[in-house]
């Protein structure tokens, strides 16, 4: 029997940069990894691609949800133990070293997509994603 004073979990709705993460680890499910570049001949995409595609549609493009939704990736990297100076968080922007990580040639697509789930359900504050206040 349940009690009458307990009251139901209810889930915290996701913000944008939540969404866009989830989303973009649904197309490289979906459409496969690629590395170095956005988008391959194959429709394959990459982490950066995967966000851009997700966010606007289109590989190469960004806006500021895009941007929170790296920032997470990298802080969750960085939780994992990569290097923050390796896709990096350590100089301007954390946006091209998230690149060269993509690119590893150990890098699976597994790998990618359950980082990219992880930085979700992290539930970063939005301010913590803000240039410079990230690193």
């Amino acid at each position: 029997m349940i009690a009458d004073n307990i009251t139901p979990l209810v889930p915290k709705p996701l913000l944008p940069y939540q969404e866009l993460l989830l989303q973009a680890a649904d197309l490289i499910a979906l459409k496969g990894l690629a590395k170095c570049t956005q988008q391959d001949d194959e429709g394959r995409v990459c982490l950066h691609g995967a966000l851009s595609i997700a966010d606007s549609g289109q590989p190469y493009t960004a806006s500021p949800t895009y941007g929170k939704a790296c920032y997470a990736v990298a802080k969750t990297l960085v939780a994992k133990g990569v290097d923050k100076n390796t896709i990096g968080c350590g100089h301007v922007e954390a946006y091209p070293g998230m690149a060269y990580w993509n690119n590893a040639s150990e890098r699976t697509q597994e790998e990618v997509i359950e980082t990219l789930r992880e930085a979700a359900r992290a539930d970063y504050p939005v301010e913590e994603l803000e240039f410079p206040h990230a690193f």
